[in-house]
């Protein structure tokens, strides 16, 4: 991820003189600047991300229960398709030189179609949600990136001000050690949101992953639905939203 990290993260393996020295030039005023605007800058992009995580959170939670809702439909169906079906079958064998077929099979047929439609809207439904779902965890990972950026910013600032503070300290010993609470803490904060990114990445690439072989075994046992097949192919995916 982009950012200063390596203004903020000292090498774990430095001596602690190393790890804690500062000497004048260590966050140079442009530098300093340069961290001010971004920070600024940062506010409003990180606004957006949460905004677009929750928007994300919210499609994946209706789409989950419209899933419930078309479940519920399609067992209503069936019932009734049931109960339509059997009765139109034995009145077939038991009257087959007087009944007419036809008329019987023509009843059944949008019971039929009725069920294959409802089907096919929830294969649709299923490759929204996974759509939804990899969205989700997208729009996390660049949430975690810029709080993760917003961190180490607001860990160089920091630093710099106290640096820019020793200037009579640094006319007098050339070189100091320093350990300040505030900037140590900071840097602490930005870890935790490194590591948080770390996570929302292996979490995005697990879950294409789980699709992925979700996918292969669903073509490897023929259950893929119509409406699935057809999402797959470019030309009648349309907007998956």
């Amino acid at each position: 991820m982009d950012g200063p990290i390596e203004l903020i993260l000292p090498n774990s393996e430095a001596t602690p003189w190393a790890v804690f020295a500062v000497k004048p030039g260590d966050v140079s005023k442009d530098q300093l600047t340069e961290a001010d605007t971004m920070a600024r800058e940062v506010g409003p992009k990180l606004a957006q991300c949460v905004e677009a995580e929750r928007a994300c959170l919210n499609e994946e939670r209706q789409l989950g229960q419209t899933r419930g809702g078309l479940d519920a439909l399609l067992t209503k169906l069936r019932e009734q398709f049931q109960k339509l079906w059997l009765p139109s079958l034995d009145e077939l064998i038991d009257t087959l030189d007087a009944c007419d077929s036809l008329a019987l099979s023509e009843r059944l047929q949008p019971h039929d179609y009725h069920i294959r439609f409802v089907a096919d809207a929830k294969g649709r439904l299923e490759v929204r949600i996974r759509a939804a779902r990899l969205r989700r965890f997208q729009a996390s990972l660049e949430r975690c990136k810029i709080e993760a950026l917003e961190s180490q910013l607001l860990a160089v600032i920091s630093h710099g001000r106290t640096v820019a503070a020793l200037g009579p300290v640094f006319a007098e010993e050339g070189e100091v050690s320093v350990i300040g609470k505030r900037t140590e803490g900071l840097r602490a904060i930005a870890r935790e949101k490194m590591r948080q990114v770390t996570l929302s990445e292996n979490a995005l690439r697990d879950e294409r992953n789980r699709q992925l072989a979700d996918e292969q075994a669903r073509m490897a046992t023929g259950t893929v639905t119509r409406a699935q097949v057809a999402s797959a192919v470019p030309a009648y995916q349309g907007n998956i939203t």
